[in-house]
């Protein structure tokens, strides 16, 4: 999978419990894409996407967060942790 620091990314947002934690980039900041860490160690445990992503926010049960990218919202869920898209066109200087 490759190794990607959480420096070399734009953002992180610590899942509410403390367990996982989710980085984030774009080209101009960092990494493009989303990973999926294990908070104590650091250790990626999955690439979610290599969309350039400008956001993230959990929600608030824990169990699935939103993605943002250039114009879309997309739900990632546990377990499966894939995207699903929410919605496009929403005006990207608003950021999560």
């Amino acid at each position: 999978m490759g190794t990607v620091f959480r420096s070399q990314m734009s953002g992180w947002r610590a899942f509410p419990s403390g367990n996982w934690m989710v980085a984030w980039g774009t080209e101009e900041g960092g990494e493009s894409g989303a990973r999926l860490y294990q908070s104590g160690s650091g250790t990626i445990l999955q690439t979610l996407t290599d969309l350039p992503v400008r956001g993230v926010v959990w929600q608030p049960d824990s169990m699935a967060f939103y993605l943002t990218t250039e114009d879309s919202i997309y739900r990632v869920a546990f377990p499966q942790l894939s995207l699903q898209f929410v919605a496009d066109g929403y005006d990207r200087r608003i950021y999560l």
